[in-house]
This record gives structure tokens, C-alpha cells and sequence, in this order.
């Protein structure tokens, strides 16, 4: 299926980024309609339940102290921070696959060391701190999501690399 994306008359970059997009948009909507149906479904509840049987608890207690934690945190920062890492995650991923598909079975060990290698680039912050114990959690959030974001870049101008000069169709 990649050959064929390959084939068409654009810039190769472009189906990376429209891959990447895609995986994006899908995981918005999704959490857009988990947040929907949430609210929906505790109105729901209320509506069902008798008065003196449901305790009234805010939906902001249930991301703080729940799983959804994670998925929609409270703050801003933290759900950019969640993003970022997201991204890079995925952006690690799709290099990875590149270079599979540009070198074949060594391929496979250049992806795995890429890999590692991204992982130690945004565990840097984390490694510093756990040493030096010198940073704010603000401050540590910020490094980490800023070497995440030099893995994004360096992963688009990795990928950009491979697909114009190593993937031939």
C-alpha cells in the first residue's frame, strides 16, 4: 500500500505528514466523543438514580483521582506535555518503519537504535533531575517536552532523508 502512495506524483514527505495527521485527528475525535459520551452518560445517571441514593461529584474530580487522568489532564500544560511526547512517540515510530522499508533487514537494527536513541534524547531531562534533583516539575516538563520536540524534527528530517534518497519504487 506504501508503494503505491509512493508512486503518486507529489512529494513523498506529504504522505508522511498526511499519515501523521491522520493519526492525530483520529485520536482528537476520539477523546472529543469519550468527553462527550462522559458527560452525556453522568446526565444520564442523574436522570436514573434517585437524589438520595447518587453522591453529586464533579466530572473535574473524576479526571483528577481516574485513569482519565491521563487522557485529559486538568491542566493545559499537561496535556500538552502528554501531546508532545505523543507525537514524538509516533513520529519515532514512523522513522523506524522507514528505515525498514529503506534498508531491509539491517533496516530493522537501524530502527531499533534510532528508537533507543530517541528515547535517550528526551530521557535526558529525566536522568539530570533524578541526579541533581535541581529542577521544578514545571522545569522538567519544559525539558523534556523541548527534547521532545528536537525528536520530532529530527525524525521529519530523518524520514524527509530516507524516502527521497533511499526508497526507490
Amino acid at each position: 500500500c506504501s508503494y503505491r502512495l509512493f508512486m503518486l506524483p507529489m512529494n513523498r514527505i506529504h504522505v508522511y505528514f498526511s499519515k501523521l495527521v491522520t493519526i492525530l485527528l483520529f485520536i482528537f475525535t476520539a477523546l472529543v466523543v469519550e468527553i462527550a459520551v462522559l458527560y452525556s452518560m453522568t446526565a444520564v445517571v442523574q436522570w436514573i438514580v434517585p437524589a438520595e441514593l447518587y453522591e453529586q461529584i464533579s466530572l473535574q474530580h473524576v479526571f483528577v483521582y481516574e485513569f482519565l487522568s491521563l487522557i485529559l489532564p486538568v491542566s493545559v500544560t499537561t496535556f500538552a506535555f502528554n501531546y508532545v511526547l505523543g507525537i514524538a512517540g509516533v513520529t519515532v515510530v514512523f522513522t523506524a518503519i522507514i528505515f525498514e522499508r529503506s534498508y531491509r533487514l539491517k533496516g530493522i537494527g537501524f530502527g531499533i537504535l534510532y528508537t533507543l536513541l530517541a528515547v535517550a534524547l528526551v530521557s535526558i531531562p529525566v536522568i539530570y533531575q533524578t541526579i541533581t534533583s535541581m529542577l521544578f516539575i514545571n522545569e522538567l516538563m519544559l525539558a523534556t517536552a523541548a527534547m521532545a520536540m528536537l525528536v520530532i524534527a529530527l525524525s521529519i528530517v530523518v524520514a524527509k532523508h530516507l524516502l527521497t534518497n533511499k526508497i526507490n519504487v
